[in-house]
């Protein structure tokens, strides 16, 4: 299986099934109350998002993105255009997957965990809100971002990027700990619960797993991104 091939069906099998698994959860739940929730639409966003992004890493590794340092500058345009559309899907993905199961607890949940809960949906709401508009106007002016030479100002990325990782990362683990916590006290069979558990335990690992790979790997500079996004954002979109 050559490179892209391999790529693509990384990038396509996880969102086709996500994409399965939604469709019978909305099938279901409206069979059993003939309405929708709001975790239902946020998810149903999730997905959209989630394909999204996953459209743009194909388009990405089809036009080179695996040796953008080495392509010619109107395809690394190019290819930077793409990156700068997908970094906001990428986080309207991790928000809408992480609102989706956070709405769904506050429903479940009581009491200090119901809380919890609350204070992490609006936390979560309101650094994807800021995250959103970093990527928007990641420079000054914003098509510098696809164009270096262009006279401007850009964030520091590196900073920009380990903060978000380290954000992202906290908040993955505690939308999985969160019901772990709960479902340990569930009075349900033992194999149900176990399942449970383990299904969000999945999430903890691909939060360390994440970890792992974005601090043992050098950071982007301004505008050679490409060896440093590669692995992370294929691991990114399996997660999400």
């Amino acid at each position: 299986m050559t490179y892209l091939a391999r790529v693509f069906a990384a990038c396509i099998i996880p969102t086709v099934l996500a994409g399965i698994a939604v469709l019978a959860r909305c099938i279901t739940r409206f069979e059993l109350t003939k309405s929708f929730g709001v975790e239902e639409i946020i998810i149903i966003i999730a997905v959209l998002t989630s394909a999204g992004l996953t459209t743009l890493i194909c388009l990405l590794v089809e036009h080179g993105f695996r040796d953008g340092d080495i392509l010619p500058p109107s395809e690394y345009e190019y290819q930077l255009r793409n990156l700068y559309i997908g970094a906001l899907f990428y986080q309207a993905a991790l928000f809408s997957v992480k609102a989706s199961i956070l709405s769904q607890c506050l429903k479940l949940f009581s009491g200090r965990y119901r809380t919890v809960c609350a204070i992490a949906l609006a936390f979560v709401t309101a650094y994807a809100i800021a995250s959103i508009m970093v990527d928007i106007f990641p420079c000054w002016p914003i098509h510098k971002f696809w164009m270096p030479t262009v006279p401007g100002r850009c964030i520091n990325f590196p900073a920009v990027w380990y903060t978000n990782a380290a954000v992202q990362i906290a908040t993955d683990l505690l939308v999985c700990l969160l019901p772990i916590l709960v479902f340990k006290s569930l009075n349900l069979p033992k194999v149900q619960r176990y399942s449970l558990i383990f299904v969000f335990a999945l999430g903890g690992v691909s939060g360390m797993h994440m970890l792992n790979d974005k601090t043992g790997t050098t950071p982007p500079d301004s505008y050679r991104p490409f060896p440093f996004a590669e692995r992370c954002i294929y691991w990114t979109l399996v997660i999400t």
